[in-house]
């Protein structure tokens, strides 16, 4: 059991990051330092490096929080689909606003902190996947790695032209009325698969087979 002292520890570590979030997503990581996030939690800068060592460790926990809240959780309640727990998906979607904005800053801009976000992101989809695959709920891939990438950056799309979305749609994509449009048709993409027969899929996979057979050969003609 946590002291008194120590439970207001763990409670003023997680104001921190959650304070430390909206303001990487509203100023950009760079351009928010460790006093300007002091400040706005009301505390000292000599308290958030107690915490958390320097602003780089803050961001590295700012990026899990986001990751486990966003990704890591809805991928494990997945599970257990049921019209409740969509609806309670539904719900979050509007109440997630700073983590969203968090993640679609960071990748926008230039720099490590993007670069180590986007590389979590793709690592937390990977380990997802194949959760997914050895407990039957997600199909094989013939490329776990490239797939990871590609489900990570489908879902990232909307962070990134979010207002194109909002366009296109009528309404954000992280309100209810967006939120609640994207989710069928994301589901039977995810579900069903887009092409109505396998055709091209069979002919792609005969042509790269057909090329890492040319490579073969070519590689026994130079030994």
């Amino acid at each position: 059991m946590h002291s008194v002292s120590e439970s207001s520890d763990l409670t003023g570590r997680a104001r921190l990051r959650d304070v430390a979030i909206e303001l990487f997503a509203e100023r950009g990581f760079d351009k928010t330092s460790v006093k300007a996030i002091a400040e706005a939690a009301g505390v000292s800068p000599g308290l958030v490096i107690h915490h958390y060592g320097s602003k780089d460790e803050l961001r590295r926990v700012c990026d899990e929080h986001v990751i486990a809240k966003l990704l890591d959780e809805r991928f494990s309640s997945a599970e257990a689909p049921s019209p409740n727990l969509v609806q309670a998906l539904l719900a979050e979607a509007t109440s997630a606003g700073p983590m969203f904005n968090y993640i679609a800053r960071l990748l926008i801009e230039p720099g490590k902190a993007g670069d180590e976000l986007f590389a979590r992101l793709v690592a937390s989809t990977r380990q997802n996947l194949a959760e997914g695959r050895e407990s039957g709920s997600i199909k094989p891939a013939s490329d776990p790695d490239a797939t990871a990438m590609l489900v990570t950056v489908f879902g990232l799309a909307q962070f990134l032209v979010r207002d194109r979305f909002a366009q296109v749609l009528g309404a954000d994509p992280f309100s209810a009325e967006g939120a609640a449009r994207l989710t069928l048709p994301t589901l039977e993409i995810f579900t069903d698969g887009l092409y109505a027969d396998t055709g091209l899929l069979a002919a792609a996979r005969s042509a790269l087979a057909g090329q890492q057979d040319a490579a073969s050969d070519e590689g026994k003609d130079e030994k």
